[in-house]
C-alpha cells in the first residue's frame, strides 16, 4: 500500500505543477491559434505561408544555438544540493548562452540576404530574417530564467509573467496588423518587442540567482548532455518542418499556407499536453531518479500520458472541421483534409518525453541523436517521393510515417536500457477506444454545424466510459478515484 501511495504522490506532484506551468506555456503557445481569425482574414494564404517559413527558420536557429543548455542545466542543477553551487551552474549556463547568441546575431545579420533568396527566391525578405534572428536571440536568453523557475517549481510566478507578456503580444500584433496594416511585418515587430520585454522581466526576477563564477567542469557536463541533442533536435525539425520548404519548392506558398494552418491545429496538442509535460517533466523525473519505484513510475507514466494524448487527439481532430469553417475564410477550408493526420502525429510525438527518461538518465543522448538522424533521412526521402505527387497530403503522410517509425525504435531501445516492460495491453485498449470514437465522429456527417459539434462532444465524452468497458482501469485506480470523489463531495458538503 505504501508503494502505491508513494507513486500516487509523485503523479500528484507532477500534475499539480504541470497544470500551472502548462497554463503558462499554453498562454504563449496558443497565441498563434488565438490570432488565426486575424491571420485568416487579414493575410492572404500565400502571405500566411511566408510567415510559416520565417517562423520555422527561427525555430531551426533556436535549436542550434540554444546548445541544449535547457537539458544540461537541469542535469547539472540537480547534481548539487547547496544553493551557492546551483547559482554557479545557472551563471555558467548564462555565460554560454551569451556567447552563443553573439555568434547567432553575427551570422543572422551577415547572411540574411542569402537566406531571403535561398528560401523565397527574392531579396525582399532580408529585413524579415534579421528580425527573426533577434527574436530567436531573446527566446534563447529566456531559456535560463525559465529553467530556473521550473527547477524551483515557481509555477505561480511563471504563469503570472507569461500572462502579462501574452496580453502585450496579443494586443500589439492585432494593432499592427489590423490598424496599421503591416501584415507579417506586424507579427514580427510584435514578437520582437515582447521578446525584449520578457527578457528584461525574467532576468530582473532571477537576478539574485547569479554569481560571478564560471564552473568549467559543469559547463563541460552541460554541453556533454546538451550538444548531442542538437543533431537530434535538428533531425526533429527536419521531419517536422522541412516539408514546408519542399512544399514551397514543388508547389507554391498557398499550399504552404494551408499546411501551416493545419499545423496550428496540431500544435494544440503541444499547447494542451506536450508543453505542460515538458515544462515539469525533466525536473520531476530527475528529482526522483534515485527513488526505489522509479521504473514503475516510468512505466505507469507512459500509460497515463498515452490516455491523455489520445483523448486530446479526439477533441482537436473531430472538432477541427467545424472550427475551421467558423473562423477562417473559405480559401483556407482545404486545410481540413490533413488536420486529423497532423494532430495524430503530434499526439504520438508528445509521448516521447515519457519514453526518453532512460536516455537522459543513462546519458545516451548520442544514441538518441543517431535514431533521430535516421528519422530525418527517412523523412527527406518520403518528402521527395510523396510531396511532388500528392502535395500537402503527401507531406502529412511522410511526417506521420516518420514519427511512428522513430517512436517504435525509441520504445524498443529505452525498454532495454531501463529494463522495463511497458503496459502494452492497456495501451492497445487506449488505441482501440480512440479508433472507435474517431471513426464514429469522422464518418457520421451532420450538415448543421451546431448539431455536429454537440454530437461529437457527446461521443468524445464517452472515451473514459469506453475505456472502463474495455477493462482498462485497474482496481486500485478505480478505488482511488472513488476515494478522491468521496473526499471532494465531503468538502463540498462542508462548504454548504
Amino acid at each position: 500500500m505504501k508503494k502505491e501511495t508513494s507513486l500516487f504522490e509523485k503523479f500528484k506532484e507532477t500534475g499539480k505543477h504541470g497544470i500551472i506551468f502548462g497554463i503558462g506555456g499554453v498562454l504563449q503557445k496558443t497565441i498563434a491559434f488565438i490570432l488565426l481569425p486575424v491571420y485568416t482574414t487579414r493575410l492572404a494564404v500565400a502571405e500566411y505561408g511566408s510567415l510559416g517559413l520565417l517562423i520555422t527558420t527561427g525555430s531551426i536557429l533556436s535549436t542550434i544555438f540554444i546548445l541544449g543548455i535547457n537539458y544540461g542545466l537541469f542535469r547539472s542543477y540537480f547534481d548539487y544540493k547547496d544553493e551557492e553551487n546551483r547559482k554557479a551552474v545557472i551563471s555558467s549556463a548564462f555565460y554560454m548562452i551569451l556567447v552563443s547568441n553573439l555568434i547567432l546575431f553575427t551570422i543572422g545579420f551577415v547572411f540574411s540576404r542569402q537566406l531571403s533568396y535561398l528560401i523565397f527566391g527574392s531579396y525582399d525578405y532580408r529585413l524579415h530574417f534579421i528580425l527573426i534572428t533577434v527574436i530567436t536571440i531573446f527566446e534563447i536568453f529566456n531559456v535560463v530564467p525559465s529553467a530556473v523557475l521550473q527547477a524551483k517549481k515557481k509555477s505561480v510566478i511563471f504563469i503570472s509573467l507569461q500572462a502579462v507578456f501574452l496580453l502585450i503580444r496579443l494586443g500589439l500584433i492585432i494593432y499592427l496588423i489590423v490598424s496599421r496594416n503591416l501584415g507579417i511585418m506586424g507579427v514580427l515587430i510584435g514578437n520582437l518587442v515582447v521578446g525584449f520585454l520578457s527578457c528584461v522581466g525574467y532576468y530582473f526576477y532571477i537576478r539574485k540567482e547569479f554569481v560571478a563564477r564560471f564552473l568549467k567542469s559543469e559547463a563541460i557536463n552541460m554541453l556533454k548532455v546538451g550538444l548531442p541533442l542538437i543533431p537530434s533536435n535538428l533531425s526533429v525539425f527536419v521531419f517536422n518542418s522541412i516539408d514546408r520548404y519542399f512544399l514551397n519548392y514543388y508547389t507554391n506558398l498557398n499550399e504552404v499556407g494551408l499546411y501551416n494552418l493545419a499545423y496550428n491545429f496540431g500544435n494544440l496538442v503541444t499547447v494542451l499536453f506536450a508543453t505542460p509535460l515538458a515544462l515539469i517533466w525533466p525536473a520531476m523525473f530527475l528529482s526522483v531518479k534515485d527513488h526505489k519505484n522509479m521504473k514503475e513510475f516510468y512505466v505507469r507514466a507512459l500509460t497515463y500520458t498515452s490516455m491523455i494524448a489520445f483523448f486530446i487527439f479526439l477533441i482537436i481532430s473531430l472538432l477541427s472541421k467545424e472550427a475551421i469553417k467558423i473562423f477562417a475564410n473559405e480559401e483556407y477550408w482545404a486545410a481540413y483534409s490533413v488536420i486529423p493526420i497532423i494532430v495524430l502525429t503530434y499526439s504520438i510525438w508528445s509521448l516521447r518525453k515519457s519514453i526518453l527518461v532512460g536516455v537522459i538518465l543513462k546519458k545516451r543522448t548520442q544514441t538518441q541523436a543517431l535514431i533521430f538522424f535516421i528519422g530525418a533521412v527517412i523523412n527527406i526521402g518520403l518528402n521527395f517521393l510523396l510531396i511532388p505527387r500528392y502535395g500537402i497530403m503527401g507531406a502529412a503522410c511522410s511526417t506521420i510515417t516518420t514519427y511512428t517509425i522513430i517512436m517504435i525504435i525509441l520504445m524498443i531501445y529505452t525498454r532495454k536500457l531501463m529494463e522495463v516492460s511497458f503496459e502494452w495491453v492497456r495501451i492497445s485498449k487506449i488505441i482501440l477506444a480512440t479508433a472507435i470514437i474517431f471513426c464514429a465522429g469522422f464518418f457520421i456527417n451532420i450538415e448543421n454545424i451546431t448539431a455536429s459539434i454537440f454530437f461529437k462532444l457527446f461521443i468524445i465524452i464517452l472515451y473514459p466510459f469506453l475505456l472502463y468497458l474495455l477493462k482498462f482501469f485497474k482496481k486500485s485506480e478505480i478505488d482511488r478515484f472513488k476515494r478522491v470523489m468521496a473526499s471532494g463531495l465531503k468538502k463540498i458538503k462542508r462548504k454548504k
